[in-house]
């Protein structure tokens, strides 16, 4: 009897998370009953093409700007989708995690549901949004208590760990980087925060040289590496931008919240022709902000490249672990690294990076 009733136990542990998923699943269905049906948008990321059926309106313009470059037309059979609701609009709460799903992994992975096939996190404190994806199913779910306080980031990054989490099963490797270049071949801008990432993209939009990504790039398997596109948005610090590129405060949408949080650009509203799906990845550069009036590029060891970019996308994408850090390893050793010594004279970047460019070629 002892070993029949730990038997059932088992069963019942391996059940619960394709349990918790299925409740999660039905409290999107009823929200979108609650708020008059549901509304698809479809996009192409990463080659694929991805259904986001949203629970009402409330959260559209919220959560699909930032891809908007991406719009794609509907299709009857998307590889992927992913369904969102709130609770605020639709009146419909988030079903409760069972037993053990009270607690949290360091990673705010939830205990007793996150699993090999079942992928469940809570991101921040308070249970701030959740994100659930069942990867034999090729769906997720995506939860949100109120519709009008989505913070930022997540406007400027949404589904960001269903994204992480999904792409990474189809050989795609989602990066905390930027990338510009042309069609021919760009190059992959890595560092962490402040480093001069997002200054480099930015003062290079006028200068023929195109944009795949200023925060987060998805990179191929393939070599030379591709990077592709997935959000078209730019974040900067906003003393920074007033002061090294004013010519850019018009496209910035939230020009009053600039003291508190980072000046945001939907590059595709402002400079539709500065952006691109995708390039092979030519050269791995890292920017520095040095203060001398000149730049200068330096080449280094792959080490420095790897140094750069693995810690800051496993951070940024807290459900990394060493598969993450494989793939983005291999990316950085395919190609030469350079340190970019960023001075305040911003017009040469450009002209630095098409140089550097005609040479890998």
């Amino acid at each position: 009897m002892k070993q029949a009733g730990l038997v059932q136990s088992a069963r019942a542990e391996i059940a619960a998370p394709y349990s918790y998923f299925d409740e999660v699943f039905e409290a999107f269905l009823k929200a979108a009953v609650s708020a008059g049906g549901a509304v698809d948008r479809f996009f192409s990321i990463g080659g694929h093409t991805i259904r986001i059926s949203f629970a009402g309106s409330a959260l559209i313009s919220k959560l699909t700007r930032a891809l908007a470059h991406l719009s794609s037309e509907p299709s009857p059979f998307p590889v992927f989708s992913i369904f969102v609701w709130d609770s605020s609009s639709t009146g419909i709460a988030l079903p409760e995690p069972p037993g053990d799903a009270q607690k949290f992994l360091e990673r705010r992975e939830i205990c007793g549901v996150h699993g090999d096939r079942i992928c469940a996190a809570f991101e921040f404190a308070e249970r701030m949004r959740l994100s659930i994806l069942h990867r034999d199913k090729h769906v997720a779910v995506h939860w949100v208590p109120d519709s009008t306080s989505v913070p930022f980031y997540e406007s400027a990054a949404p589904f960001l760990t269903i994204l992480h989490w999904w792409m990474r099963d189809h050989g795609q490797q989602l990066a905390h980087a930027a990338a510009v270049g042309t069609a021919s071949g760009g190059i992959l801008l890595g560092g962490k925060g402040g480093s001069g990432k997002s200054t480099t993209t930015l003062a290079c939009l006028a200068s023929g040289l195109r944009c795949v990504g200023d925060d987060y790039v998805l990179l191929g398997a393939s070599d030379p590496s591709p990077a592709r596109t997935v959000y078209n948005t730019a974040k900067l610090e906003g003393h920074h931008l007033l002061r090294a590129l004013p010519a850019l405060l018009p496209a910035v949408s939230n020009p009053d919240e600039m003291e508190r949080e980072k000046a945001i650009l939907f590059l595709h509203e402002h400079f539709p022709e500065a952006l691109i799906q995708g390039f092979p990845i030519k050269a791995i550069v890292l920017p520095r902000v040095s203060g001398s009036t000149a730049s200068r590029l330096t080449e280094v060891s792959p080490a420095f490249g790897l140094a750069a970019i693995a810690p800051s996308s496993m951070f940024q994408l807290r459900w990394s672990g060493q598969e993450d850090f494989s793939k983005i390893a291999s990316v950085v050793r395919q190609v030469p690294n350079y340190v970019l010594e960023l001075g305040t004279e911003l017009e040469e970047i450009p002209e630095l990076i098409f140089g550097l460019l005609a040479r890998s070629s």
